[in-house]
């Protein structure tokens, strides 16, 4: 059966039945080390990640699915850091250390993309939402959640966001769209528009309940 990108794959694995809460610190831990503490730390989340991938019996490979959205981005950031202006004179040169920070954050953004979708994978919103609102009364004594309710919907909206994409980009090849560049920029509207109807019914949901 194929899967979209961050979509949950049920399963029983320890990674899977871990408390959501930790997942979700795990996450943030995974990609703030990657950006915060450069390559080694970067390589060492990765193969911590495709550990647990395997654990969960996902394919680590199988986490990049999707990343076609960011590709773009990653590329014209190594391109743009590696080229600038020549010093005292005219003219644009080449910048050996520009290139391999670029190269640095390519793999920094492929490690907390892989970390963001194990993360869905193994945890359902359901999930996620009891956990938020568990701990929200236990520290505010709220009887109406309001931050674990709103967080956990926001979070929801990754997941929505490749679901909205994939179903533009079949549309988009099924009337044989170029691919490339020309993909992006029809795209990117109409998930855009998506987005924001998608924000519209969040904010729906947040007033129902009170939060």
């Amino acid at each position: 059966m194929k899967r979209g990108p961050y979509a949950y794959r049920p399963g029983s694995s320890l990674v899977h039945r871990a408390p959501p809460l930790l997942k979700l610190f795990c996450l943030l831990a995974f990609s703030t080390t990657a950006f915060v503490f450069g390559l080694p730390a970067s390589i060492g989340t990765a193969a911590l990640v495709s550990g647990l991938a395997l654990a969960a019996g996902i394919r680590p490979w199988e986490l990049l699915r999707g990343f076609g959205p960011l590709l773009w981005l990653t590329a014209l950031t190594v391109v743009s850091r590696s080229i600038r202006p020549v010093e005292n004179g005219p003219g644009w040169g080449f910048d050996a250390r520009g290139l391999a920070g670029g190269l640095i954050f390519a793999a920094n953004l492929l490690e907390s993309f892989a970390a963001g979708a194990l993360f869905f994978a193994v945890t359902t919103q359901t999930e996620l939402y009891r956990a938020l609102d568990a701990l929200e009364r236990r520290l505010f004594r709220r009887r109406q959640p309001r931050f674990g309710l709103a967080l956990a919907l926001m979070l929801g909206f990754i997941p929505r966001f490749f679901e909205a994409w994939e179903a533009a980009e079949a549309a988009y090849r099924a009337r044989a769209g170029k691919q490339g560049l020309s993909l992006l920029l029809v795209l990117a509207p109409l998930v855009t528009e998506r987005m924001l109807e998608t924000a519209a019914e969040t904010a729906a949901a947040l007033e129902a309940r009170g939060a």
